[in-house]
């Protein structure tokens, strides 16, 4: 709950598969250093939970694309990735510890499998007020701090786009 600390209101945010971490102003971001640790911007995460269901995706190099994921784009403030068959890119916002998607914009390829899941990554990417990191994980959390996404860290940097597809712009 939060708790009053000099300018900061302060507050302790726990997961089940995180450990708690220590009191930080929330203007801060949530991340906890480690050594090696990636960046969250210019580091492909990509999807290993969706709520509290595991999302089962194939470990081969040559379909990793097609594997849900996102890439922020340092600089340009815009968000491009997979939710396992359609590409999607976005507008994002960082400040301390709450990240934002806006505008975001989908391909309308027919996906056989997957697409609810797709549907339902989508919509909790919309719904996104917060961030933790901790190593090569980050779990993206909703207005309450109940985590809605978790990801790790491929280090892959922003994927070349389809040659069948044009590029996806944010409005």
């Amino acid at each position: 709950k939060p708790v009053e600390g000099g300018q900061h209101q302060l507050q302790r945010v726990q997961t089940s598969n995180m450990p708690p971490g220590p009191y930080v102003p929330t203007a801060q971001p949530w991340v906890t250093p480690g050594a090696g640790q990636p960046g969250l911007e210019a580091t492909t995460w990509r999807l290993t939970r969706l709520g509290n269901a595991s999302v089962q995706t194939s470990g081969q190099a040559a379909d990793w694309q097609q594997q849900p994921h996102f890439v922020l784009q340092a600089g340009e403030q815009r968000v491009s990735g997979s939710g396992g068959c359609n590409r999607f890119a976005a507008r994002y916002q960082v400040d301390g510890g709450q990240l934002r998607f806006d505008s975001l914009v989908s391909g309308l390829r027919l996906c056989l499998q997957g697409g609810t899941s797709e549907l339902a990554y989508l919509e909790r990417l919309d719904a996104v007020r917060a961030y933790w990191q901790q190593g090569r994980s980050l779990e993206l959390r909703d207005r309450a701090g109940k985590p809605v996404l978790r990801f790790v860290a491929e280090e892959r940097g922003e994927p070349p786009p389809d040659d069948d597809e044009p590029p996806l712009q944010p409005s």
